[in-house]
């Protein structure tokens, strides 16, 4: 029923207002039959994933995806950095418009065998997806079928009429092909709710019965344009998608989704295998998709950064300042100069000589040089793990069985792991060995057992750049933040937690403010024959804290 008119028109109207003056940032195809088409809108990427494969015609949306490095090949090139202002599905049949202006758009057509995706500009056909060669250029017409869905609707006696003049072997066939606009789903249960036999012919029903069919056939109708989406499992498999309620399938297991969206995806996705076994596909995809959307984030901030390089002005500044040494006053806080032509003010310390200006201006222009120079290369690394990390979206996205997923999986679990994204043995390890909590930011937080464990924990485990904890003047737990384990740097409430997790666990921990020294591992040295758990600090801060314990663990 994903492929259905009236589960295509609800995700259009979902859609409505995520599009709305939403920008085109790319338009790509990497899999057969399929089109992505990728959204700005206030700063949020989305992608609108139309597929119009016959087996598996459907369209929704999801999180940006990054294309793939290879077999990929950009579409409709027309519509690039287009604003949509509108977007529509046809009154009774399965076209779709995505409108740019009053003589431009993109034209989604999903038919049986006959499905195609059109950009058309004042009114002809000027690229395609599918039958270029033989449409382009050409008027656009398509016969945009009136199903008279509407007649049956008002009266009792048009659909019983309608019912008894088609002539097929069974009820059931019958209706279809005099509302071919509803699927067999659809069909079955209004069917179903007559308490009519789907196998029997019309002609073996009375007026009153056929009657009763229009009533379940309105009330049907209406559950449809009021969509309260859900999947329909048998043995832990999902087998059918519905928008309202399929009390003809309520033997079976059943999930509510609050979008019709999210219900489509939901039901694709566990397509490919059975739930129990699909969870972990499932929870896999969403983390790498988060850290994707990471990536992309990190990869635009730094494009943004790298288009700001004022070393050479300032250079110019410090340049300026000593061909004008004898004339700068004392005191003097700003330099007039002319540049290229222009007009420029130079700030000054009035408390620093000309040549300290100059100084500094020289210092700045090198840092700028240098932060240049090393966002450009964290460009290159990041841009190359997320191409990595997308590549390896794309190969789990594909895979139809939970063999080939684990394949899949096995084959890219160091990069996994060295993203973050899997648990490492040694993470697993970690879990079992410490005690584990989760403070703001989502940092992970590790805390030592036991003086043996204390010295695991930070001889072994912790990193040079995690921050480490331990109660001041009283034994206690080492207590490890790790920097790694959130995203950007811990903040102040992060960094209080954690602190509270090593009062709480010291001998310190039924006063009501204790003294917490804090420090990276880096500067923890382990004196030569010192007993177990016992360290040296090169430097530290002391943070006060009340012993507690976050409410994650």
């Amino acid at each position: 029923m994903i492929s259905n008119y009236y589960t295509l028109k609800a995700v259009v109207a979902e859609a409505s207002e995520l599009l709305n003056q939403a920008e085109i940032e790319e338009v790509f195809s990497q899999n057969k039959n399929e089109l992505i088409i990728t959204f700005l809108s206030d700063g949020n990427y989305s992608s609108m994933i139309i597929s119009i494969d016959p087996a598996k015609s459907c369209i929704y949306f999801r999180n940006r995806i990054s294309r793939a490095k290879q077999n990929s090949v950009d579409l409709f090139s027309g519509i690039l950095h287009e604003q949509v202002t509108k977007i529509s599905i046809h009154p009774t049949d399965r076209i779709i418009e995505i409108l740019f202006s009053e003589t431009k758009k993109l034209v989604i057509m999903i038919f049986r065998g006959e499905s195609n995706i059109c950009l058309v500009e004042n009114g002809k056909i000027t690229s395609a997806f599918k039958k270029s060669k033989d449409i382009l250029h050409k008027e656009f017409k398509v016969d945009q079928r009136d199903f008279m869905i509407n007649k049956y609707l008002r009266s009792t006696d048009e659909l019983r009429n309608a019912l008894r003049t088609i002539k097929e072997k069974n009820i059931q066939r019958t209706f279809n092909k005099a509302l071919p606009l509803l699927s067999s789903t659809v069909v079955k249960e209004i069917l179903f709710r007559a308490h009519l036999d789907f196998g029997r012919s019309v002609a073996d029903f009375n007026n009153m019965e056929l009657d009763y069919v229009w009533h379940t056939f309105k009330e049907v109708f209406s559950e449809l344009n009021n969509p309260v989406p859900r999947v329909y499992y048998e043995n832990e498999r999902p087998v059918e998608f519905g928008l309202f309620e399929l009390r003809h399938l309520q033997k079976m297991d059943e999930k509510v989704f609050p979008s019709v969206n999210e219900g489509i995806m939901g039901f694709l996705f566990h397509r490919r295998g059975e739930r129990a076994k699909d969870k972990f596909k499932e929870e896999m995809l969403k983390k790498i998709d988060s850290e994707l959307l990471y990536f992309n984030s990190s990869i635009e901030k730094l494009k943004s950064e790298l288009l700001i390089d004022r070393s050479d002005e300032y250079h110019e500044y410090a340049d300026i300042i000593m061909a004008n040494l004898t004339s700068i006053e004392e005191k003097q806080n700003e330099l007039e100069a002319v540049s290229s032509g222009k007009e420029i003010k130079i700030i000054l310390d009035p408390d620093s000589t000309p040549v300290q200006n100059a100084s500094f201006y020289y210092e700045k222009s090198k840092k700028a040089k240098e932060l240049y120079s090393i966002n450009k290369r964290r460009l290159e690394l990041t841009t190359a793990k997320r191409n990595l990390i997308n590549n390896i979206y794309n190969e789990m996205m594909n895979t139809q069985t939970a063999e080939e997923f684990n394949q899949i999986h096995s084959k890219y679990k160091t990069d996994l792991e060295s993203a973050g994204i899997a648990e490492s043995e040694e993470k697993k390890r970690e879990l079992t060995l410490f005690r584990r909590f989760i403070v703001d930011g989502n940092f992970e937080v590790l805390c030592g057992k036991s003086s043996e464990n204390n010295d695991l924990l930070t001889m072994k485990y912790a990193k040079p750049e995690d921050l480490w904890f331990h109660a001041r003047g009283a034994s206690g737990s080492h207590v490890v933040l790790k920097i790694n384990s959130g995203k950007g740097e811990p903040g102040k409430k992060a960094i209080q937690e954690a602190a509270a997790i090593a009062a709480f666990y010291s001998h310190a921990k039924n006063s009501s403010t204790v003294p917490v020294a804090m420090t990276k591992k880096k500067y923890v040295r382990k004196p030569k024959g010192a007993v177990a758990g016992t360290v040296t600090l090169q430097q530290e801060k002391v943070i006060f804290v009340s012993p507690r314990l976050p409410k994650s663990e």
